[in-house]
């Protein structure tokens, strides 16, 4: 979304708040056009994001092509926020 932005393509199509499908929690559903045209060098030209109403934090989105067909869905439905980890049980060993 950041080269969306930087090349002015970015937009928001709409923000509603809705239960989300996988969670069955409430959510913000945020569905922004990045570009329509598949020459501006982006992957995507729409993304549908999804952010827990409770935490803020996105948990759910879903990626169109430049014909608006979906690429992708990803949903993480068992986040859990400050587990106990630190920095270095993400060290490379």
């Amino acid at each position: 979304m950041d080269k969306a932005q930087k090349l002015g393509k970015l937009s928001v199509i709409s923000i509603s708040e809705i239960t989300d499908k996988y969670t069955k929690k409430p959510a913000f559903s945020v569905l922004v056009q990045l570009s329509q045209n598949p020459k501006d060098g982006l992957k995507w030209s729409k993304v549908h994001l999804f952010f827990d109403k409770n935490q803020k934090l996105p948990f759910h989105f879903i990626l169109y092509d430049f014909k608006g067909q979906k690429l992708g869905e990803y949903a993480f439905t068992s986040f859990k926020k400050n587990t106990g980890l630190a920095l270095r049980d993400f060290e490379i060993q």
